[in-house]
């Protein structure tokens, strides 16, 4: 018989050995998926006998792991906002420091006193829209992405929300297709240069999508493309808000300007990056 404590002390020993962070942490939350219970239920019920075949599927899910798949992917689960997104090899994982987009369009929507619309360019699995449409019961919003598989990621999501009565997803490159005005526009493009690939974790380079990690040699190609458009769809007292990388805020902000939006305001993730910057147009 195996009880879930030493369940937990051989599969994080394995992790830790495969280079893993927070080896005890992931353990957990892999066990608990498998039994289908809270990590507290394995803090309190340490000595839970699991039967022969739970131990099985946990060791499928071991292999996986210790291949550096990333844990979000082998659950299918990613928490975003306080709320769980399902996910997968075609999106992007959400991540903590993205959260700073959702909190600044928050702040600003608060300023706004009717109905409001939001563009997110660049979706994936839809958590930054979702986020706030989940916020904003005055809101609706549209979602777009190349990726027609991601689109399918990201209206699970909104089914399983209960928003796809306030969003729609539409296949297309920056907004092409789309004619009508937005008082939001959020979005978390691909920012990481090509040349970098090799400085990336594993988890990152061998299993996320690379046409949603890599914009261009310089990082700042999907800028380029995505700012203009932004700017002919935001209303007059819109808003763009932009996740971008370290160091990038000067040259972005240059395109920016370029395209007739006035920076007002910047804002640092967890670490202290300027991760998240804000314009509105310029107006004549």
């Amino acid at each position: 018989m195996t009880t879930v404590q030493q369940i937990l002390y051989k599969i994080s020993a394995q992790l830790l050995q495969s280079g893993i962070d927070n080896p005890m942490m992931e353990a957990r939350i892999m066990l608990a998926y498998i039994l289908n219970v809270s990590t507290s239920y394995l803090v309190t019920n340490s000595n839970y006998v699991v039967e022969p075949g739970k131990i099985q599927a946990l060791d499928q899910m071991m292999i996986r792991r210790c291949n550096r798949e990333p844990l979000a992917y082998i659950t299918g689960i990613k928490e975003f906002w306080g709320l769980n997104f399902a996910v997968d090899r075609n999106t992007l994982i959400p991540r903590p420091d993205s959260e700073i987009l959702v909190e600044a369009a928050l702040n600003f929507a608060k300023e706004l006193t009717e109905p409001i619309k939001i563009l997110d360019l660049g979706t994936g699995s839809g958590c930054l829209l979702l986020a706030l449409l989940y916020e904003l019961p005055n809101a609706s919003g549209i979602g777009v992405d190349q990726s027609l598989k991601a689109l399918g990621v990201a209206q699970h999501n909104a089914n399983q929300l209960q928003l796809s009565d306030r969003v729609q997803f539409i296949q297309d490159d920056w907004a092409n297709s789309v004619n009508e005005r937005v008082d939001i526009v959020i979005t978390n493009p691909p920012y990481i240069k090509i040349a970098d690939i090799c400085n990336l974790a594993p988890e990152i380079k061998m299993y996320e999508p690379h046409q949603a990690l890599f914009g261009g040699i310089d990082g700042l190609e999907c800028y380029r493309k995505l700012l203009p458009r932004a700017s002919q769809l935001l209303t007059d007292h819109g808003c763009l808000f932009a996740e971008i990388g370290q160091g990038q805020e000067d040259a972005i902000n240059a395109i920016a300007t370029h395209n007739k939006f006035e920076l007002v305001k910047q804002h640092r993730d967890l670490q202290g990056i300027i991760r998240c910057l804000v314009w509105k147009k310029l107006t004549a």
